[in-house]
């Protein structure tokens, strides 16, 4: 699954739906126009509730965003996503390997072990669909 950023902040109406508080003006490090692979999506509820997508942003971290802040170039969903639920009301479509317990966090604090399985995770999305 392929997306193209169409905004780099949330509208007052969409940080309303998301349950994100009015004055907070969290800023995604994502390019206008540009395309990233979905990595994996979530439906949470409560804070930051919907779709929401991981993507590797400008900077080359793992980052959660919210769907409207893009547009689905490519549909397809990847073969390496496995559907797990995350308590009662969740749902996240993720490779198995972010499903590790704390991968999120070792890969934020750039564990090397998390960062070498995030590169290939990388690669083998990005390689999926390669016309």
């Amino acid at each position: 699954m392929r997306v193209s950023c169409v905004a780099t902040t949330l509208s007052v109406e969409q940080k309303r739906v998301l349950g994100v508080g009015i004055s907070e003006n969290p800023l995604f490090q994502l390019t206008i126009g540009s395309a990233y692979v979905v990595l994996g999506l979530a439906y949470q509820v409560g804070y930051y509730a919907g779709p929401i997508l991981q993507v590797r942003d400008d900077f080359g971290k793992c980052v959660f965003a919210p769907l409207c802040l893009f547009d689905i170039v490519d549909s397809r969903p990847s073969k390496y996503w496995v559907a797990k639920r995350l308590g009662d009301f969740e749902l996240a479509l993720w490779p198995e390997e972010f499903f590790v317990e704390y991968f999120h966090d070792d890969l934020s604090n750039r564990e090397p072990a998390a960062v070498k399985v995030f590169h290939g995770v990388i690669d083998k999305l990005e390689n999926e669909f390669v016309d």
